[in-house]
């Protein structure tokens, strides 16, 4: 059984609490919106519950896209926020000195206890923030990153050497998994007596925003695939990736409600031919009320 999905979330510059899909869970502490001007880009926060005298956030777990830290927070005299970084099993990996002063946005994090955070770029990791006080935190980006609008084209190398290998069906809860990371998507049951053998879908956490799915790296089975989707009014584009993370093609958008085992059409004549049983990802973009089940194809390589 492979249970419930984890959500590890994707690189990118810029993480808000304002996003819906940063937030994980909270003790003594709740989201609030600052009515500071300096703050105005990204009012949303979060501070103690009154009364507390300490509480901590967790985040989703993250691909760690950068070793070069900033946060946006606020730490008055009285106030103090311990950050900490912390691999999968939220065991401990590094702990920053408290930062201080008030209303600081991107201010710099190069005081890691311990040495940089370099050697867990790429890795999943969560942060951890401890407040006290009335200290305030509000988000966190990274420098190094490319904006989302310059990295279309290519998602960078992964580490990873794994590679899942060929199969008929690749669908959202398998072992090992077939979703690597998301932005702005989560999972969701499906109840659809036409979806037999896919219960869990994924979806856009908030419509407003664009998201997008990542698989993990698979060995591409045959020179057809087919999804099942349910584009809502909105609409899947399907973006192949080749082993160093470069962008090969992506698929004219998927469209319209509930379809299953859709061939999917490739823009500018492109085919999958060349690239049958070499290691490639996919990133399933999600517009409107896009939905994505799972991927097929009928034949595998060497039937």
């Amino acid at each position: 059984d492979p249970g419930e999905p984890e959500i590890v979330l994707s690189k990118r510059q810029i993480y808000r609490f304002a996003d819906k899909d940063l937030f994980h869970s909270a003790e003594n502490a709740e989201s609030f919106t600052s009515g500071e001007k300096i703050m105005k880009g990204s009012p949303e926060g979060y501070r103690l519950i009154k009364g507390k005298e300490e509480g901590r956030i967790l985040t989703q777990r993250l691909v760690l896209p950068s070793g070069k830290m900033k946060l946006s927070y606020h730490a008055p005299k009285g106030g103090k926020i311990q950050l900490a970084i912390m691999d999968e099993s939220e065991a401990h990996l590094r702990d920053t000195k408290a930062p201080i002063g008030s209303y600081q946005l991107d201010k710099a994090i190069d005081d890691w206890q311990g040495g940089p955070i370099d050697e867990w770029v790429g890795k999943t990791v969560q942060f951890q923030f401890k407040l006290q006080g009335g200290a305030e935190v509000f988000g966190f980006a990274f420098d190094g990153v490319s904006a989302p609008a310059n990295h279309t084209a290519r998602i960078g190398p992964s580490n990873d050497r794994f590679v899942l290998p060929p199969r008929h069906e690749y669908v959202m809860t398998q072992n090992p998994p077939f979703v690597k990371s998301v932005e702005n998507a989560a999972p969701f049951s499906v109840i659809e007596n036409r979806l037999q053998g896919m219960n869990t879908g994924y979806q856009l956490q908030d419509p407003n925003r664009n998201g997008h799915v990542l698989t993990s790296k698979l060995s591409l089975p045959w020179k057809e695939m087919k999804a099942s989707y349910d584009a809502g009014s909105g609409s899947i584009t399907i973006s192949l990736f080749d082993e160093s993370g470069t962008l090969l093609n992506s698929s004219k958008p998927l469209t319209g409600g509930l379809r299953t085992r859709q061939l999917v059409r490739w823009s500018k004549g492109f085919t999958l031919n060349d690239h049958v049983s070499k290691p490639v990802t996919l990133r399933f973009d999600l517009t409107g009320g896009g939905k994505i089940y799972g991927l097929h194809f009928d034949r595998v390589f060497w039937e």
